[in-house]
């Protein structure tokens, strides 16, 4: 699926991607194997940079959500939605 980003919103999403990535790869050590797909939200009502977040299912049904953990998007956090 292709979507028209502009060329800030693309850099924010793949800032975000690229640190979800590290941390689940480098922190939470999810192997490779397991994963079944990653794959970037952006939300029309959320407040930068809460507005984007990336989404993670395993192969074995598992799906979590991640957004920045806060504005400076220093940290990745497990979102509550």
């Amino acid at each position: 699926m292709y979507n028209n980003y502009s060329l800030g919103e693309r850099e924010e999403r793949e800032e975000l991607l690229a640190a979800v990535i590290f941390d689940i790869t480098e922190k939470q050590v999810v192997p490779k194997k397991d994963i079944k797909e990653i794959y970037v939200i952006k939300h029309s009502d959320g407040v930068y940079p809460f507005n984007y977040e990336v989404v993670l299912e395993l192969k074995n049904g598992t799906r979590t959500v991640y957004q920045w953990e806060n504005e400076n998007k220093t940290k990745v956090m497990i979102s509550s939605s």
